[in-house]
């Protein structure tokens, strides 16, 4: 006589966890610290960083790749873990990437040691808010800093990427996060935002379009997406202007469809020089 063996009760796959719990995890641990240095070095020290995609940013790397960036010297503020500030950094641009964690600091250090490239880039540890470089930037490239840092300090935000860039820098951000939830890190942000802070300060962006190469997971509207790639230049320009040509066209045709817009405006006062790095 045989006997048989009972059946298995299949054990059910735990539910991923989704992009808004995720998000309060990270807020819960945040906000339980009693500095915002303290709460990024402690999400860094629990590896709870949802904002570290473990590679670089898809549109930079193609920007560089297409030759469409600016050469010369580049800043990535809360650079975390590095991965853009490596994929950018080359003979012909030198990048330093900068963080308020050292926990982050350390991380891409680390990361980047055996990088070839190594002596085009440069991690610091410091506040980028009262930090002082002694040489200023041809180009700026914010994704995820905008959207972390709280909202009441976004005019002042802007007025360091004013005194950081070069008369003719540029500053490319990535907006993100654009869904409608209330709080933060990150913080909604949305084209007004940016306009809001970065206009009076003579700021122009040459265009506004549509993030082709988003992130997967942050493509869906019902999670967090990436909608827009921004490209400001600083200039003696007191207007806005969006032009409609391809996010991907080359900073030459940037710069042309740029010249055709300008117009006579309220010239802006020099930054002051700022000291030693």
């Amino acid at each position: 006589m045989t006997t048989q063996k009972p059946n298995k009760v299949a054990k059910e796959s735990p539910s991923p966890i989704t992009a808004d719990e995720t998000r309060k995890m990270f807020q819960q641990v945040f906000h339980s610290q009693p500095t915002t240095v303290n709460g990024w070095d402690k999400c860094w020290e629990d590896g709870l960083t949802p904002w570290d995609l473990g590679s670089p940013t898809p549109v930079l790397v193609h920007l560089n790749d297409t030759g469409s960036l600016p050469k010369g010297r580049a800043l990535v503020p809360g650079c975390g873990s590095g991965y853009d500030v490596v994929a950018i950094a080359s003979a012909e641009r030198h990048v330093v990437g900068v963080d308020l964690s050292d926990n982050a600091i350390k991380r891409a250090t680390e990361l980047s040691s055996r990088s070839p490239n190594a002596e085009h880039f440069t991690f610091l540890k410091t506040d980028f808010f009262t930090w002082c470089p002694t040489q200023l930037f041809d180009l700026i490239f914010d994704y995820t800093f905008f959207c972390a840092i709280e909202p009441g300090l976004r005019s002042q935000w802007a007025r360091k990427i004013r005194d950081l860039l070069k008369p003719d820098g540029e500053l490319i951000t990535l907006m993100f996060p654009v869904d409608d939830h209330e709080g933060g890190p990150p913080y909604k942000v949305s084209v007004a935002d940016y306009e809001e802070v970065l206009h009076p300060l003579g700021l122009q962006a040459t265009y506004i379009a549509e993030n082709e190469l988003a992130v997967a997971p942050r493509m869906s509207k019902h999670i967090e997406t990436e909608l827009k790639v921004e490209f400001w230049f600083l200039g003696k320009i007191s207007c806005f202007s969006y032009l409609p040509f391809n996010f991907l066209a080359s900073r030459d045709e940037r710069t042309r469809e740029m010249e055709k817009i300008r117009i006579p405006s309220i010239a802006m006062i020099p930054s002051a020089a700022v000291d030693d790095n």
